[in-house]
């Protein structure tokens, strides 16, 4: 079923976009954490 297909490709994309962000932010919060301790 193609409409079944185009939902599985957008959750794919929205969860590596979440996981891009989640990443990043948690990068951020490491390198913060290194310069106040």
């Amino acid at each position: 079923n193609p409409k079944i297909d185009k939902v599985f490709q957008r959750e794919d994309t929205n969860q590596t976009a979440s996981k891009g962000i989640w990443s990043s932010m948690m990068f951020t919060f490491l390198t913060l954490l290194e310069l106040t301790s």
